[in-house]
């Protein structure tokens, strides 16, 4: 959590300095980019993300070294080609077919879909380092390096007098994106390659495959999901406003982060303690966690709303505008916080097609209140959406959790453990069933 939130930080940072530099007009059209850019780069991880850091996990435990060789290996495939696959076909597409759209969306198209497969390989790393139960490893570089590299750009410029147009900070944004590969790759494979000493590469082909493209629409539909503000917001407004928008949703992401931190050290947790059947230690944690993410999570956005004027200053007086935003926004987040941790749970749990159909019915919903809204209200109506979107969305998954799994997820579910409930671990087996007048 520490990393992630001094990355937000250093990233605030970037995006304002980058804001002042450029002016609303060409931050709006980096912002869409960069929307872009994190839209289709984390889908073309193909769903190896999860499939990874889950099965790494329990391998790694059970010491099963050939099936962790196979693994890497066939997920390193999935990642090469499809992210290959989707950058050729995107600058096709774009240089062909949508060649009527401003010269200066194709340059930073063509620059942003260039850079998926490197996107696609930083998520691959940071599920390894996630698998073996080190995720600052996977984390740090990630987050502080990339955000690092743009600061140091942007300020180079600014202290030899150079201007900068959303191309240069793009391009700068992309280099930070190499660099922390490196460095990634660095830290995180001393820690593999001891794992595949001796190992000859065994593949469960079939059932990786089973779970893997499940999962690889939920990572598709929730990078959507997560942009899909930012998307029909373009279409209906002009750049200006996308970039007082935009500005919000990168103060907003700050507590975003806090989820993300804790799914990096309970997820694979979650699947091992499935794999052992250990009901009850399972709902403590998912207890703790959301009880430790929605006081969090409220904390901070009682602290954004309250001094959002201010921070959004920094990126421009005309970026105050945009305050009114943040309690929205916000509350979304914190609703979705208290209603638990319902992907980590049913992904790492064999619900991951279930999960997928939630986030496909979550982002339809979604959507149509987009479309609804913003040509109506605007950025206030995104907003309302997005909110709308995200509270459906954690109750569905926790609906589907008690039904299924006999987990309670929202905050405050750790009291009511001893419900009359039946639990089901992964791959369906029954593993604890409580029946009235008992408790295990």
């Amino acid at each position: 959590m520490g990393a992630r939130l001094a990355g937000a930080a250093l990233g605030f940072a970037g995006q304002a300095m980058a804001a002042r530099m450029l002016g609303p007009d060409e931050f709006g059209r980096y912002g869409v980019m960069l929307v872009w850019l994190l839209l289709l780069g984390h889908a073309a991880s193909a769903g190896t993300s999860q499939l990874v850091y889950r099965n790494l996990a329990v391998y790694r435990v059970a010491g099963s070294r050939d099936l962790v060789l196979g693994l890497l290996r066939m997920a390193g495939a999935m990642v090469s080609i499809t992210s290959l696959v989707l950058a050729g076909g995107g600058i096709l597409a774009l240089h062909l077919m949508l060649s009527g759209i401003d010269s200066r969306y194709v340059v930073l198209g063509t620059m942003a879909l260039g850079a998926l497969p490197l996107l696609a390989t930083q998520d691959l790393l940071e599920a390894i380092a996630r698998g073996l139960d080190r995720p600052v490893l996977g984390i740090g570089p990630a987050f502080l390096l990339r955000h690092l590299a743009l600061l140091a750009g942007l300020g180079a410029l600014g202290l030899i007098g150079a201007g900068a147009d959303e191309v240069t900070v793009l391009g700068l944004t992309i280099g930070g994106l190499a660099m922390s590969i490196v460095v990634q790759a660095w830290l995180v494979l001393p820690h593999v390659l001891p794992l595949l000493r001796g190992a000859r590469p065994l593949y469960h082909r079939a059932p990786w495959l089973r779970t893997a493209l499940p999962i690889a629409l939920v990572e598709a539909a929730e990078v959507l999901f997560q942009n899909m503000d930012m998307v029909v917001l373009a279409i209906f407004v002009p750049a200006g406003d996308v970039a007082l928008y935009f500005a919000a949703t990168r103060l907003v992401q700050v507590l975003g982060y806090v989820p993300y931190a804790t799914s990096a050290v309970t997820a694979q947790t979650y699947a091992v303690l499935g794999e052992r059947g250990d009901r009850l230690s399972l709902q403590r944690l998912i207890g703790r966690a959301t009880l430790a993410v929605t006081s969090l999570v409220g904390l901070g956005a009682v602290s954004l709303s309250l001094a959002g004027g201010p921070l959004l200053g920094l990126f421009g007086a005309e970026f105050r505008a945009a305050s009114g935003l943040l309690p929205v926004l916000c509350a979304g987040l914190v609703i979705a916080s208290a209603l638990g941790p319902g992907e980590d749970v049913l992904t790492m749990l064999g619900q991951e097609r279930t999960c997928a159909r939630i986030y496909m019915a979550a982002l339809v919903a979604g959507l149509m209140a987009h479309l609804l809204l913003i040509p109506a209200h605007g950025a206030t109506g995104a907003a309302i959406a997005m909110a709308f979107a995200l509270s459906l969305r954690g109750l569905l998954m926790a609906f589907v959790a008690y039904r299924r799994l006999g987990l309670v997820l929202p905050v405050g579910g750790g009291l009511l453990m001893a419900t009359p409930v039946r639990g089901v671990a992964s791959r369906g087996t029954v593993v604890t069933e409580i029946v009235p007048g008992e408790q295990r």
